[in-house]
């Protein structure tokens, strides 16, 4: 490659880049990652032929509990368009009934079919700045298969009944049709909560089941997640977007709880799955005056690894005795293949993977969702320089993580990403110190970011 590079002429890729953005064969800020991991990023006409197919088929069949009757509603970002997951609640006298209801997509995708092979290959949904690129075609993500409003949709729902402490009663797992009443976002659902008393008893919920979990040993490390919006002018902003709020966590804790009675259930009936596990972590740090976002960075840190395997075991970040992903079967894989895990089961035809055949599909899996990760990390930050690069001389705040032998390692409070900082003569900065700096100098494409000392934080 260098030598044809320099037969034409190019000693850098950075010349390559511009020759390609001038032939209008790249866009000005052209997602590199996703050539370099091969991700496919529209599907092929016999793949939309089979997703058409499937589409007519998604309510067939028979033996569904009609739940239709339950007031269901999604709460979702203002963007969403692929609905995968609905909750409902019901007062019983004293007793609270949630019904949590996740889109029957392997009812439709099955093993092995053209549209489960192309899922597979991409792992994951993608929802980068600018860009989504869906698991599987549109027209089963964003309609066939979506819970839209108003619309039957076939849907494997969680029925779990508490007290009104929030302590566990009962649970059951059922094939289902449904029909969600309201689309909600979460910005409405923060505005009505409490004038809705169905929303304001699943909020009072949620609150419970997370204090259960934080007594279990679960730990609370939310930061707010990092919104870059474009204005007409193509100019950038970053907005940082509170996972605390009502809406939020109502749907935090209605999937943790899911996904936990989906592992509790495999566990007790011997299905075959793959859990999500997390050893206790080899410190648990302190929170104290050096602040919180410096106390999630450096507690992060001690956390043992997430793991994926068939043997279920402890969710330490969860406060969880087993736990497993089946919230998201329009969006993630294997979340579809544990769904046809529980579907199995509750048919009474058996599920469909031993522990070896779930080992081949992690094993083959798991790379990619890798791959997935770096995507979307090296996407935030390549619209994160960009956004410096607009703001080059202004001041944002930062807060100390390290000190090196030649450099300070701090975290944009703006953007929540950690930076470099040089040290400078007659400057001695501490961990957790607050402190002010400028940005000299920022280029997405080259992934740099020069900062300077300004002051200290009073």
């Amino acid at each position: 490659k260098k030598e044809l590079l320099l037969n034409a002429g190019m000693a850098e890729f950075r010349e390559v880049r511009d020759v390609l953005v001038t032939l209008g064969v790249w866009e000005e800020d052209e997602n590199r990652d996703l050539l370099k991991f091969g991700i496919d990023t529209s599907f092929t006409p016999s793949q939309m032929d089979e997703a058409r197919r499937l589409a007519g088929l998604a309510l067939a069949g028979t033996g569904r509990e009609d739940l239709r009757d339950l007031p269901a509603v999604t709460m979702d970002g203002a963007l969403t368009r692929d609905y995968d997951d609905a909750v409902s609640l019901e007062m019983n006298g004293e007793e609270i009934c949630v019904g949590i209801h996740i889109a029957d997509v392997a009812h439709t995708v099955v093993p092995g079919g053209v549209i489960d092979c192309a899922a597979r290959e991409r792992a994951s949904s993608q929802y980068l700045p600018r860009r989504q690129i869906p698991m599987i075609p549109e027209n089963l993500s964003e309609d066939a298969l979506s819970l839209m409003a108003g619309r039957d949709r076939p849907a494997l729902s969680l029925v779990a009944t508490f007290d009104k402490n929030g302590i566990l009663l009962n649970y059951r797992f059922t094939p289902s049709v449904i029909r969600v009443k309201q689309q909600l976002s979460y910005q409405e659902v923060n505005k009505i909560y409490a004038q809705q008393e169905d929303l304001k008893s699943l909020y009072t919920l949620s609150q419970l089941l997370r204090q259960q979990r934080m007594d279990r040993g679960a730990m609370s490390l939310s930061l707010p997640e990092l919104d870059i919006t474009y204005e007409p002018d193509m100019t950038l902003s970053l907005n940082l977007v509170s996972q605390d709020t009502p809406a939020r966590m109502i749907v935090a804790e209605v999937m943790i709880l899911y996904n936990w009675l989906a592992a509790k259930f495999c566990r007790d009936h011997q299905i075959p799955m793959l859990f999500r596990t997390q050893p206790e972590p080899k410190e648990k740090l302190p929170l104290d005056e050096k602040g919180y976002v410096y106390y999630v960075f450096q507690q992060r840190r001690k956390l043992s690894p997430l793991q994926i395997q068939t043997t279920p075991e402890l969710h330490s970040g969860l406060g969880l005795p087993e736990y497993t992903h089946a919230t998201s079967p329009i969006r993630r894989y294997l979340d579809l293949v544990a769904q046809r895990q529980l579907n199995g089961f509750l048919s009474g035809g058996g599920p469909p993977l031993d522990e070896e055949g779930l080992e081949e599909i992690r094993l083959y899996v798991e790379p990619i969702l890798k791959n997935v990760a770096v995507i979307k990390r090296n996407r935030l930050r390549y619209w994160t320089l960009k956004f410096f690069s607009q703001h080059a001389e202004e001041r944002f705040k930062a807060v100390v993580l390290d000190e090196l032998k030649r450099k300070y390692r701090i975290v944009l409070k703006d953007a929540l990403m950690i930076a470099e900082l040089r040290r400078q003569d007659g400057v001695i900065l501490k961990r957790g110190q607050e402190i002010e700096v400028r940005v000299k100098k920022a280029n997405a494409w080259d992934d740099m970011l020069a900062l300077e000392y300004v002051d200290e934080v009073a």
